[in-house]
């Protein structure tokens, strides 16, 4: 039975939405054991609905001195914060424990203690963030989504390397990738564009060419490689741009009966675009080249994306993801 570790302090609406998101996941799938890891108050305040997963067997509290704040500098807190929750859960998966681990909490905080806690995979300098995003097709990977600010072109070729195996894990024959620029021709773009291009397209994978950020949307590659700088500010901007978009519709449909009426016979198409834009029904982002399965949830989750992260987590450890990408490392 696959073991996991999971982080109950993490995120804004931790440790209510966490905890509801643990249940719901161990309700859902009864193949996994959680160990959870939060302050003895915490678990205190939720005995009543964790206790039977306790009685079971299935629930695992381990107890944290520590907390690793949103608001903490991740390195310096990574030194001075022993046994702070994501200690404790980076522990449990280096002592054999867990085969992975989930947090939806501090991105910098998860990234030090995956990358200087659990370690990269050999070969691997920079372990990079993949983000699914809705597309024309079905999907396309954000790599890198903010895990690397100041990059080389092959660490470009690594994250776009690592995401095509993680595409292929997640059944996409033969992912396509583009490089994210500022137009499509070859010579577009700065230094570090310009020279990834060259990598890219002397590499065996499926390479595509540039790609402007609209372009993904519609399915013209199933990966979008860049640097974690314009990753983040990308990523950050679909997302605002998302809730701006529903929030105007929901008020263009409250503008009159008319509206409203309109608003009733649409209702079921727009509840599908709207389920496809939201990050709760993607779980999260696996943190990609280190040494375990290590995903990273959204900070704003609430618990059907708590509990989706969760069942994420444990299918690619049930699944062995980390195998097939340390090839990538080792060729």
């Amino acid at each position: 039975m696959i073991s996991i570790a999971f982080d109950l302090l993490g995120g804004d609406k931790a440790p209510e939405e966490t905890v509801r998101g643990l249940v719901l996941a161990m309700e859902t799938r009864s193949d996994f054991i959680t160990y959870a890891v939060a302050t003895k108050d915490v678990f205190d305040r939720y005995q009543k609905i964790l206790n039977p997963f306790l009685s079971s067997g299935r629930l695992k509290e381990i107890t944290c001195e520590n907390v690793f704040e949103m608001d903490d500098e991740p390195v310096k807190a990574w030194k001075e914060k022993k046994g702070s929750n994501l200690h404790k859960m980076v522990d449990l998966v280096n002592e054999g424990f867990a085969s992975g681990c989930i947090s939806l909490g501090s991105t910098g905080g998860c990234l030090v203690a995956g990358t200087l806690g659990i370690g990269r995979l050999k070969g691997i300098e920079r372990p990079a963030i993949g983000v699914l995003l809705p597309s024309k097709q079905g999907g396309f990977l954000l790599i890198d989504a903010g895990a690397n600010v100041d990059v080389k072109p092959k660490n470009i070729l690594d994250f776009a390397r690592m995401g095509s195996v993680y595409m292929k894990f997640l059944g996409f024959e033969d992912p396509s990738v583009g490089l994210f620029n500022v137009g499509e021709e070859k010579s577009k773009g700065d230094r570090l564009r310009q020279e990834s291009y060259e990598l890219l397209s002397r590499s065996d994978i499926n390479f595509v060419g540039n790609m402007e950020g609209k372009d993904a949307f519609f399915g013209k590659c199933s990966i979008l490689v860049c640097d974690g700088f314009i990753g983040n500010i990308f990523l950050k901007t679909t997302e605002g741009v998302s809730d701006y978009l529903r929030y105007e519709m929901r008020d263009a449909i409250r503008q009159s009966f008319m509206t409203r009426l309109g608003g009733m016979l649409l209702y079921p198409a727009l509840a599908r675009i709207v389920k496809r834009a939201d990050y709760s029904n993607y779980g999260a982002a696996p943190l990609l080249g280190v040494k375990k399965v290590f995903l990273i949830g959204h900070g704003r989750s609430g618990r059907i994306a708590a509990k989706n992260a969760i069942l994420q987590t444990v299918k690619l450890c049930s699944e062995n993801l980390i195998e097939k990408v340390k090839i990538v490392g080792e060729s």
